[in-house]
């Protein structure tokens, strides 16, 4: 799954379920995820609490409950539970993806059709999108209380799309909501949520597609 990618007036992004995803699907998949926040891109205190609330709405809106946990031994931890949320300066981790690397704002691989465990969100690129693609590559480098407020906002859904990559175990996208293949960059920054309600693909058949 490559970056969410800023495209002209968009940029991709996840849907929050509907009532009628909800009733169809209530019993599939998982209703609880430990994350791990790991800072590389040293986010102001303020900024990394308003990225892990913003993922954590979402998913509570469709039913999952987000637990954010301190990572268990550091940056290369792989043994236990839950996903890191690698938060980067640019496209660390990022620039070996086949489908873009470096152009968006996050990043979950796949290998032998299983999502991996780590997470990888762009400060740098979402600043971009933020600022109308000035060029900003770290959080600190946005100017006042507002511009880092959006910049964890769009963070934060974006973060929560690949958690739906993660939880489906699909790269596949919606046609609606949070796992919409993109969003408008001026979405990413609202206050309002609705473009980002989880609903995951349904096949052909009506079912949930996982």
């Amino acid at each position: 799954m490559r970056l969410l990618r800023a495209l002209p007036g968009l940029v991709a992004v996840l849907p929050i379920p509907s009532p009628a995803f909800a009733a169809r699907c209530a019993d599939e998949g998982p209703r609880q995820v430990t994350l791990h926040m790991i800072n590389r891109a040293r986010l102001t205190a303020t900024a990394e609490a308003a990225l892990m609330t913003e993922v954590a709405t979402i998913w509570r809106a469709a039913g999952v409950g987000v637990e954010w946990r301190p990572a268990p031994s550091g940056e290369t931890a792989v043994a236990g539970e839950g996903v890191y949320v690698m938060v980067v300066p640019e496209a660390e981790g990022l620039s070996s993806d086949p489908n873009g690397g470096g152009h968006g704002l996050a990043l979950i691989r796949f290998s032998d059709g299983r999502a991996h465990r780590h997470i990888y969100a762009s400060v740098g690129a979402t600043a971009r999108v933020v600022g109308g693609n000035s060029v900003r590559s770290r959080l600190s480098a946005a100017p006042g209380h507002v511009d880092q407020k959006r910049i964890a906002r769009a963070l934060g859904r974006a973060v929560a799309h690949e958690i739906g990559h993660y939880l489906a175990n699909s790269t596949d996208h919606a046609p609606r909501g949070l796992m919409r293949a993109a969003h408008r960059s001026t979405d990413l920054i609202a206050a309002d949520l609705r473009p980002f309600q989880v609903e995951p693909p349904i096949d052909e058949s009506g079912s949930c597609s996982r």
